[in-house]
C-alpha cells in the first residue's frame, strides 16, 4: 500500500480537465443548484487575512463520546 488518498483524487482532477492550485487561500465559494458554480483565490502571499468557521453538528456532537470530539458540518 504506502499510496496516499490524495494522490488518485487529484489525478482524477487532472484527468477530468480540472486544476490544482497551490499556495492561495480561498476567500470565497459561490454555489449553484447545490454545486460549486465559482471560486474566489488570492496566490501567493498576499498578507490578506480570510476568516473561516465551521458550523458543529448538534445531531452528531449528541452522540459524541469524548468532549476532545466535535463534529463540523455533515460529520466530515
Amino acid at each position: 500500500m504506502g499510496r496516499s488518498l490524495v494522490q488518485p483524487i487529484a489525478q482524477a482532477i487532472l484527468d477530468s480537465g480540472g486544476r490544482i492550485l497551490t499556495d492561495v487561500t480561498v476567500s470565497q465559494i459561490d454555489w449553484h443548484d447545490d454545486q460549486m458554480a465559482a471560486l474566489t483565490y488570492h496566490q501567493g502571499s498576499s498578507g490578506r487575512s480570510v476568516p473561516f468557521w465551521a458550523t458543529a453538528n448538534p445531531i452528531l456532537n449528541a452522540n459524541a463520546t469524548s468532549d476532545s470530539i466535535r463534529f463540523l458540518w455533515r460529520g466530515e
